[in-house]
């Protein structure tokens, strides 16, 4: 597993970044860009992500046992990130999301995962930038999630 910090990167170039969900492109997500409130409020209106972030919730809290018989999990602090390889790390995960955004970036080809746990818009990008280079070819599709406690009505736009 590999594991950093993600405060201590200086703040790269700002890249446009197409989105998709289930294959289709977010609407305002588009080569030229888009504010970040525009890309949340187009997540959060997404039926099948607003389908998958219901069944999340509803799913029931699982207890990961520390000690010797779960030597293959890799838990992320704040401010921290954790590439792992399915082969050699069994579990990855983070908690204590109140007012953080947690980010989960599967390869699908390779099953390599990162995942972080952001608590400040600045570090954000850079941490996505540190998390993609690990996880290898550009042409690979991946899964992301991302998962918060954070209100959906904070990010809603009105017209």
């Amino acid at each position: 597993a590999t594991s950093a910090s993600l405060g201590h990167t200086p703040p790269p170039t700002p890249t446009a970044i197409m989105l998709l969900v289930d294959g289709e492109p977010v609407p305002c997500s588009s080569p030229e860009g888009s504010s970040g409130r525009e890309l949340v409020a187009a997540l959060m209106g997404n039926p099948g992500l607003r389908a998958a972030s219901e069944r999340l919730r509803a799913a029931p809290e699982r207890t990961v046992p520390s000690g010797p018989e779960g030597p293959r999990h890799v838990y992320v602090f704040q401010r921290e990130y954790a590439t792992v390889d399915p082969a050699r790390v069994e579990l990855v995960g983070t908690d204590e999301m109140t007012t953080c955004v947690g980010v989960a970036i599967r390869n699908n080809k390779t099953g390599m995962t990162s995942i972080s746990h952001m608590d400040f818009p600045k570090i954000v990008e850079g941490g996505f930038k540190q998390m993609l280079e690990l996880l290898g070819d550009d042409d690979e599709p991946f899964d992301v999630g991302l998962f918060s406690r954070i209100s959906p009505s904070k990010y809603a736009i009105s017209s």
